[in-house]
């Protein structure tokens, strides 16, 4: 004999709904993988020689809780949202026309502490354009920041940058939250 429940909500014990429905068999849930943003850099960035710079991520695809800002280019969690990250994203860089690259490192920090990064130095076939792509999860409090730096080296004259696109996404930033 198959048992039925009917119910249109189900609730903690705070009152706050972790299942519903409309009636129709349309499910709700509570806000998982949330909050979340997606970020991107619409045009070349020029950068110097051998200086850490931070990527200029200035158009953003998505951000669930205005915690992305465009001036700073960072993610900040926001008040009530701590918990366990994913954060992710890939910068490609570009050496210019008439030059390649020595090296390009990868840094994402957590506040002013780095949290990772990563490091490539290209010892026997040095090329133009390089890509990183990073995923890491770390722990965000209320207030905690996350940007992304980037330095790199070509071996002659010409114009160093982040590679940007006004309708692709060759250098992005993202990330959700995982659980508490």
């Amino acid at each position: 004999m198959a048992s039925i429940i009917k119910a249109n909500q189900i609730q903690d014990f705070g009152g706050n709904s972790i299942i519903g429905s409309d009636g129709t068999g349309n499910l709700t849930t509570q806000k998982i993988l949330y909050p979340a943003f997606d970020v991107k850099l619409s045009a070349d960035q020029n950068i110097s020689d051998n200086v850490f710079t931070v990527v200029a991520y200035d158009t953003v695809i998505l951000d669930t809780d205005n915690g992305f800002s465009t001036s700073t280019y960072r993610y900040t969690c926001q008040s009530g949202k701590s918990g366990k990250y994913f954060i992710g994203g890939l910068v490609l860089y570009n050496s210019g026309a008439d030059s390649t690259l020595n090296y390009a490192d990868l840094y994402i920090y957590k506040n002013t502490v780095i949290h990772s990064y990563q490091i490539t130095q290209f010892n026997a076939n040095p090329g133009r354009q390089y890509s990183h792509q990073f995923g890491v999860l770390m722990d965000l409090s209320d207030g905690d920041y996350v940007e992304v730096q980037g330095r790199s080296d070509r071996t002659s004259s010409g114009t160093l940058m982040f590679r940007g696109d006004a309708e692709r996404k060759e250098t992005r930033f993202f990330g959700y939250r995982i659980g508490s």
